[in-house]
């Protein structure tokens, strides 16, 4: 039909319906680049707005238990997957309220946010520009796994300093710099107590250990105890 009309229009000469044709077919790429252009562009001013808007509608009021951590940072997780834009990524680590630990970010290569959910439980959002890429986490993996004493040892080193001189010091040693190096964030979690199980670091974390992110633990000694655990994002 559209061939007809266009026949029609140009008086059967052929050259000059191509012509406009091809005009046609380049006006609306360029308007299907621009629409695809204020899409992206609209995603990354949404971000973390709409994800958090998401994330307290559906968890809702209730309040989240530790034992529910994990699940809730899946949730969190898929919510802010959906809406934070082609080809971006999201690490989400849900962690007890910020006044029963302590905690400090470190290299952190793409854009982050927190927020607090019913309960005061403390939300950590990571969004990468890029998806993980399977040959940077293995390496990374197998780094961590290799130096994992090592990291533990200046952690002990300093345990009884506040987390951004821990991470000052990983970030000093040259036999444990390549940790925050060659993960794409950090996050350092500590939490103090004179008796061992409310020392313990309870956190939810999606993806989990296994998929993108390493974690190395460290247990405090003595009477006041002071229990750390890094977590690196690959």
């Amino acid at each position: 039909m559209l061939t007809t009309c266009a026949h029609l229009d140009h008086n059967g000469c052929t050259k000059s319906m191509i012509v406009d044709f091809d005009r046609f077919s380049g006006t609306l790429t360029r308007i299907s680049s621009h629409i695809q252009e204020w899409f992206e562009r609209a995603q990354e001013l949404s971000f973390p707005r709409v994800g958090i808007e998401a994330a307290k509608q559906v968890i809702g009021a209730k309040e989240i238990l530790a034992s529910e951590f994990n699940a809730t940072s899946e949730i969190i997780h898929r919510l802010f997957e959906e809406r934070g834009g082609y080809g971006k990524s999201h690490q989400v680590l849900v962690a007890p309220s910020e006044d029963e630990f302590d905690w400090m970010m470190g290299n952190i290569t793409g854009r982050y946010n927190n927020f607090t959910i019913n309960g005061g439980s403390t939300v950590h959002v990571f969004q990468f520009g890029t998806k993980s890429d399977s040959a940077r986490v293995e390496k990374a993996r197998m780094w961590t796994d290799k130096h994992r004493e090592t990291i533990r040892e200046v952690i002990s080193d300093h345990a009884s300093y506040d987390p951004f001189d821990i991470l000052s010091a990983i970030s000093l040693n040259p036999s444990t710099a390549p940790a925050l190096e060659l993960h794409r964030a950090a996050i350092l979690v500590g939490r103090q107590s004179i008796f061992k199980k409310d020392a313990e670091i309870a956190v939810g974390l999606h993806p989990a250990a296994s998929d993108a992110a390493n974690v190395v633990e460290y247990c405090g000694t003595g009477i006041y105890k002071r229990n750390w655990k890094l977590y690196l994002f690959a």
